[in-house]
């Protein structure tokens, strides 16, 4: 995808911009991605300064990438979501997580879909909120790549 315009996805928009370009998108076998999820970075690009080697965003989803399209790029994921951070071309970046979201805010998500989650994976998810989110890092990185 070659553009001078800058595209973010994020959850819904990472997954239906993947389908728009040929990717797969799937109701995940493993259930819900809920709560603070780790992703390891594969692959850095200039505009991920600070550097980290992984970084923990809320998530809350079923749906997700399972296959990539072509010239897509994986920057960053996880062994339950293995793209979780996707580049195509320089102009378009998408997440699988919310960096845009509190940890409040996800676990008032998390609360209102309760009875469609199974019990160890809600409980899981709502106690990694406990933890730190590196939403103001994965924030950073998104003003970067736009102002690249």
């Amino acid at each position: 995808m070659q553009s001078t315009k800058k595209l973010i996805g994020i959850c819904f928009g990472h997954q239906l911009i993947v389908q728009s370009l040929g990717g797969v998108v799937y109701k995940s076998p493993k259930g819900w991605g809920v709560g603070l999820t780790q992703s390891e970075v594969y692959k850095t690009e200039p505009w991920m300064i600070p550097l980290a080697k992984s970084f923990k965003l809320p998530v809350i989803h079923q749906d997700q990438v399972i296959e990539l399209p072509k010239d897509a790029t994986v920057i960053a994921g996880n062994p339950f979501c293995p793209y979780s951070v996707v580049t195509y071309g320089g102009s378009v970046l998408t997440f699988q997580g919310h960096p845009e979201h509190k940890k409040t805010y996800t676990q008032a998500l998390m609360l209102r879909r309760k009875d469609v989650m199974e019990e160890t994976m809600f409980s899981a998810g709502l106690r990694s909120l406990d933890d730190d989110s590196d939403a103001q890092l994965v924030a950073k990185w998104v003003v970067n790549f736009l102002e690249e």
